[in-house]
């Protein structure tokens, strides 16, 4: 399947409507000035940067330009003098240019986002849970998620990439019964491609994506049924059981439970039972989930730890919380386990971004692994943003990124360390 951006656009553009200017139309003008250490590597950079937010609709541009100034072991190859080649050579890089397009929100029934993906779910997570696109220093991935909830139906699109649409998601639910007690049952249907990943070990075939589990003509499916068992929209318990897997491959069994508080103090918590049947096959357990880009994308090679399939039937326990104060700050927790595998742990923590001081903070970590070995065992970030605001404005930034590279020689970390200090000054106009 291959689509393009100006597809996605025409989605947005069905279900949004064409932009229209609002009385509150502000558009701002800048440019970042930072300075960093990537792995052994010193770098300076300029970005100067343009977005405009009328109404519903935010839109940001810009143009990261880095340049090499402290060359560590090993030395680079790039033959452009000073400019770091690996942040411009490949297609997606140049989604850098789309710093954000948004339109809705977090209260809306219909929203757009193109940019970065941060632990984006699609339902309960069957397939696609937590993940995120932007796990690595090299590469750069422009993403998209269209989401349409109405009170009777729904709809979700996501893509990694909107340049190279390598993983493609989608999930549609609705209301088999329209009033009654049965009206709280939803009923939904889920598929999910990677593209770029063939076999068994996570090794990229560009030519040859027919073997294994991880083909174009055979997704990744699932179905569930969920029940609101009590509440309402400001308090309800809902249970959920779901079939996944590749009809021919394997089979996994999701039985979940999920509670919600809304409203200016936000909590909601899931525990889910998983078992997973392989008929004779490889099976990927984990499917698209946080450490994902990580382990299978990021690290070509027969240890990429998400590719490690499995022939054995397990079970596993999945865990979540999430805690939200309006206006305040926003944290979540999840807790992935399975039988012979590993425990995963993602924490996530940010105040909201319109305070003057924002702070976020993300980890990831594997604690064990009983297969044959994991390049990778934790990764996350810390940032701490101040902002002055008013006609003019400026940002200070300083912070600290751990992050994955792609397969390097035997012997040698996938992590990059990196450590930002960053100015951002321009304009903030309104007419």
């Amino acid at each position: 399947m291959k689509l393009s951006g100006t597809a996605l656009l025409a989605v947005a553009t069905l279900f949004c409507g064409p932009p229209a200017w609002a009385s509150d139309t502000r558009v701002g003008a800048g440019t970042e000035i930072g300075t960093g250490f990537l792995g052994t590597d010193g770098f300076v950079d300029v970005s100067p940067q343009l977005w405009l937010q009328s109404g519903a609709w935010q839109l940001g541009l810009g143009a990261p330009v880095r340049y090499r100034v402290l060359d560590g072991e090993p030395a680079d190859g790039c033959k452009t003098p000073g400019l770091r080649c690996q942040d411009w050579d490949e297609v997606s890089d140049f989604g850098r240019i789309l710093r954000f397009f948004d339109y809705g929100g977090w209260s809306g029934d219909v929203s757009v986002h193109l940019g970065d993906l941060t632990g984006v779910s699609l339902g309960h997570g069957e397939l696609v849970y937590r993940y995120y696109n932007n796990w690595q220093y090299d590469t750069w991935h422009a993403g998209a998620l269209v989401d349409v909830q109405k009170p009777d139906f729904g709809f979700s699109l996501l893509t990694n990439d909107v340049l190279r649409w390598d993983l493609l998601a989608l999930r549609a639910w609705g209301r088999p019964v329209g009033e009654g007690f049965w009206r709280k049952l939803r009923f939904g249907l889920q598929a999910a491609w990677d593209r770029e990943l063939t076999g068994s070990d996570g090794l990229e075939a560009p030519t040859a994506r027919d073997d294994g589990p991880w083909r174009p003509d055979a997704p990744a499916l699932a179905m569930d049924l969920s029940l609101l068992a009590w509440g309402d929209d400001r308090r309800a318990l809902t249970t959920y059981l779901s079939l996944s897997g590749h009809a021919a491959d394997a089979l996994a069994v999701h039985l979940g439970l999920s509670w919600h508080r809304r409203g200016e103090f936000a909590a909601v918590i899931n525990l889910e039972g998983r078992v997973v049947a392989p008929f004779g096959s490889p099976y990927l357990p984990g499917w698209f989930g946080t450490l994902y880009e990580l382990q299978t994308r990021s690290l070509r090679g027969p240890i990429a730890g998400n590719a490690q399939a499995t022939d054995k039937a397990t079970a596993g326990v999945r865990a979540s919380v999430e805690w939200a104060r309006a206006h305040k700050f926003r944290f979540a927790g999840v807790v992935d386990w399975l039988h012979d595998r590993r425990l995963d742990a993602t924490a996530w923590f940010g105040t909201d971004p319109n305070q003057k001081l924002q702070i976020n903070a993300m980890v990831a970590k594997v604690f064990f692994d009983n297969g044959p070995g994991d390049p990778v065992d934790w990764t996350g970030n810390l940032a701490a943003r101040l902002w002055v605001q008013g006609p003019w404005y400026a940002q200070f930034a300083v912070g600290r990124k751990w992050r994955v590279r792609p397969a390097v020689p035997a012997g040698t970390s996938p992590l990059y360390s990196e450590f930002e200090v960053r100015l951002a000054v321009g304009a903030d106009l309104r007419w």
